[in-house]
């Protein structure tokens, strides 16, 4: 071993400056990314029937790129509707705390933001949040782990998918965004 140690140094040292054996880089693209600013509209209508009020941002149709945030996040928070409302009591305090912690965890890095908030509509027994995702493992991750710990003030679920056309924020923002031009 003694006469292959000077060789052995040798090639490690060859690997290690040309780069052979390292593992190789993963295809990232990056962007440069205009975060637009919040224009929040608060407003009710009618879905399936049922009364809803939303908080919505139709300030994020101005991201540049839009790729850059190209994964749609819905939570639905769960809640007990009484046969004569479908609107909560008063579910502010309890859904507020949860939807903030969870945007805590999930946000990363405030200055370079992993999500951006679209908003929230509450009806029919639920409300959902909404968000964009640059890089959705972390937030997955977050998630499942919260589900599994069991450790959640209300019942929750949530779906991610990717939504390059940004086809969801499109439904919700759009009849917004064309009364806010008029």
């Amino acid at each position: 071993m003694k006469r292959f140690y000077p060789l052995l140094c040798v090639c490690t040292a060859y690997f290690m400056l040309c780069g052979c054996g390292a593992p190789a880089k993963q295809n990232a693209t990056l962007y440069r990314t205009h975060i637009p600013e919040d224009k929040w509209v608060v407003g009710s209508t009618y879905i399936d029937g049922k009364p809803h009020v939303g908080l919505l941002n139709p300030g994020i149709l101005d991201l540049t790129p839009k790729s850059a945030f190209s994964w749609y996040l819905s939570v639905i928070l769960e809640y007990d509707v009484t046969p004569a409302k479908d609107l909560p009591d008063d579910p502010t305090p309890v859904m507020q705390e949860f939807a903030d912690d969870i945007y805590d965890h999930i946000v990363i890095n405030p200055d370079d933001p992993n999500v951006l908030y679209m908003g929230r509509v509450t009806g029919n027994g639920i409300t959902q949040v909404m968000w964009y995702v640059k890089n959705p493992e972390p937030v997955n991750r977050y998630l499942q782990s919260l589900i599994m710990s069991g450790d959640y003030p209300i019942h929750f679920q949530y779906q991610m998918s990717e939504d390059k056309e940004w086809t969801q924020a499109h439904y919700w923002l759009d009849p917004i965004a064309e009364q806010l031009t008029r």
